[in-house]
């Protein structure tokens, strides 16, 4: 489930919402580093009965707390979170109906997503200080957390992050093509909100048409090791009809324009202030052009990148310790395309903080 790109307001951030983990293949084509992130060990059991998914690694303070962006989930941190559990605690965490972690009937926008990490931070046991890493949209629960937790939020690293931009400005008229095009929906969202009300009504079910195949959803990818493909599968043995239309509404929630519009406007802060915080901001130096892309797409990138980056810059001017650097020769995807400046960011930012 993804979407090519994500909205700032009305100005416009490249940050494809879904990335493949980095592999590590065995001669069988298994990525043996995705294991790690079918560990249960750190779940818990929200207030409402939902279970959110928690991956923690190392020892140490601070805790290094990872969101993912769009709909990415714990697995994206693959590359990066390994590595920084060699230093300190590090914990990767997934949103409502992603990976390992329970859908529910609220919709997920970030502000409730935050608060369900406040409170699977607390069940878990796992107090402050933290330093805050955030990827793409991600960046939006990074930032909301540390509004909420300034005392306890001791750094953070922002990685080619959504601009938390004014959601009232005009957009940007160097890319009218991508303005157009976020404006629209992906026609899988729509048939998502139709297999949810179908399960929903009682008229999708075993041996009943199913145009959309909404019954046989595709299993999971061959690289991941039997012990993750085995939890995802269990998620479905038994699922109601309802937990399942649930599921289903919310993954087509964090792919929809609607969820991009009300998550900027709630992470838009004019008054954030980080202090001397240390602080640092990556912006990806490729902006992304492929023969994938529409000619009109690829040609207003350039211009949608330097957005960004002065995006990024005013960012790190937040903190009197605020550091931004431009990754080049990476798109959007740094923590798999160049994870060693991520973790050199984390290290950098982990050492200041303690």
């Amino acid at each position: 489930m993804r979407r090519g790109f994500a909205i700032s307001g009305v100005a416009l951030a490249l940050a494809p919402l879904a990335s493949v983990p980095a592999q590590r293949l065995t001669p069988a084509g298994v990525d043996s580093s995705l294991a790690p992130y079918a560990d249960t060990t750190n779940s818990v059991r929200l207030p409402d009965g939902r279970m959110l998914h928690l991956v923690c690694m190392g020892q140490g303070s601070p805790t290094v707390i990872f969101n993912g962006g769009g709909d990415t989930w714990s697995t994206m941190w693959n590359t990066v979170q390994p590595e920084v559990a060699q230093k300190t605690r590090a914990c990767a965490w997934d949103r409502q109906a992603l990976g390992l972690s329970s859908a529910g009937p609220e919709v997920p926008t970030v502000e409730h997503n935050v608060a369900d990490l406040d409170a699977a931070l607390k069940l878990a046991g796992i107090a402050g200080p933290y330093v805050v890493v955030g990827h793409s949209l991600g960046g939006y629960d990074s930032v909301i957390f540390a509004d909420r937790h300034k005392e306890d939020v001791v750094g953070m690293v922002l990685v080619d992050p959504t601009p938390a931009a004014d959601p009232d400005a005009p957009p940007d008229p160097a890319t009218p093509n991508i303005n157009a095009l976020m404006a629209g929906e992906p026609p899988f969202i729509t048939m998502l909100q139709r297999c949810a009300a179908g399960l929903r009504a009682g008229t999708l079910h075993s041996g009943a048409p199913d145009p959309d195949n909404c019954l046989n959803p595709p299993p999971p990818p061959a690289e991941y090791p039997p012990e993750l493909r085995d939890a995802l599968l269990a998620l479905r043995v038994g699922a109601t009809p309802q937990a399942t239309a649930a599921a289903l509404d919310n993954i087509a929630y964090y792919s929809s324009a609607a969820r991009i519009a009300a998550d900027t406007r709630a992470a838009y802060n004019p008054a954030r202030n980080y202090g001397a915080m240390p602080l640092i901001v990556l912006s990806a130096g490729d902006s992304g052009i492929s023969p994938n892309n529409p000619p009109e797409i690829n040609a207003e990138l350039p211009a949608l990148m330097a957005f960004k980056q002065r995006a990024h810059e005013h960012l790190a001017t937040l903190s009197t310790r605020g550091v931004h650097r431009i990754i080049a020769d990476s798109p959007h995807d740094i923590p798999h395309v160049k994870p060693q400046a991520v973790i050199d960011a984390i290290d950098e930012v982990v050492d200041a903080a303690r």
